[in-house]
């Protein structure tokens, strides 16, 4: 995945055209992944909205990488309200 994100990501979200969701938990460094805090920066959505400028960002503070595991109403909640606005 690490390999995708860096080689071939950009060039296909540039061929997307339709609105994006975003669900995002964590964060990764150079050598570890880690929980989002309040009002951090995340690199990787700033990368994905340079790219593509219709998307829906939620952001999932101080929780593991998997949300769908751990917060599967909250997840599906998120999903269903976002489909049904498009």
């Amino acid at each position: 995945a690490i390999w995708y994100d860096s080689h071939c990501v950009d060039k296909n979200l540039e061929r997307v055209d339709l609105p994006i969701l975003i669900l995002h938990s964590t964060d990764i460094d150079s050598k570890t992944r880690k929980t989002i805090k309040k009002n951090e920066k995340i690199p990787y959505i700033d990368f994905i909205t340079l790219h593509n400028d219709e998307n829906t960002i939620e952001l999932f503070e101080e929780t593991g990488h998997y949300i769908m595991i751990e917060k599967p109403k909250m997840v599906n909640e998120i999903i269903q309200k976002w489909l049904n606005n498009l």
